[in-house]
C-alpha cells in the first residue's frame, strides 16, 4: 500500500489506493449486508409463495366441492322434470279420455231425448255447456 506522501504526488496511484481500501473494507460489509437482506428477501418470498400455494389449493377444493353440489342440484333437477312432464302427458290424456266421455255422454242424451219426445213441440232442452258440468 502506499503511503499518503506518494499517493499525494501521483493523482493516479492516489484513485488506485482508494479504490482498493473502498473494495476491501465497503464492499465486504455490503455484501454481507445484501447476503442478509437477500435471505430475507428469499424467506418472505417463500412465505408469501407457500401463502398464496394454500389460498389457491384452498380455492381449487372450494371449487370443486361447489362444482359437486352443482352437479347433484342439476341432476335432481332433471329427475323433478321428467316427472313433472310424465305427469303432465298422463294428465292430457286423461283430459282427452274425459272430453270424448262428454261428447258421448251429450250424443247419448240427445238421442235419449228425441226418443222420449219424437212429436214434442218444445224440441230438446238447451244442452249444460262444458263449464256446467265441471
Amino acid at each position: 500500500m502506499l503511503t499518503p506522501a506518494t499517493s499525494a504526488l501521483d493523482p493516479r496511484k492516489l484513485k488506485d489506493s482508494v479504490k482498493t481500501i473502498y473494495t476491501k473494507y465497503l464492499q465486504q460489509s455490503d455484501e454481507v449486508e445484501k447476503s442478509g437482506l437477500d435471505d430475507d428477501i428469499q424467506k418472505a418470498f417463500c412465505n408469501q409463495r407457500d401463502h398464496l400455494e394454500k389460498t389457491v389449493a384452498s380455492l381449487k377444493r372450494r371449487l370443486a366441492l361447489s362444482a359437486e353440489e352443482h352437479d347433484k342440484v342439476y341432476v335432481k333437477i332433471m329427475k323433478e322434470n321428467a316427472t313433472l312432464i310424465t305427469e303432465i302427458n298422463e294428465l292430457r290424456k286423461e283430459l282427452h279420455l274425459l272430453r270424448t266421455q262428454i261428447k258421448d255422454y251429450k250424443a247419448q242424451l240427445t238421442i235419449v231425448k228425441k226418443k222420449s219426445h219424437p212429436n214434442s213441440e218444445e224440441g230438446p232442452q238447451k244442452e249444460p255447456k262444458l263449464q256446467d258440468v265441471r
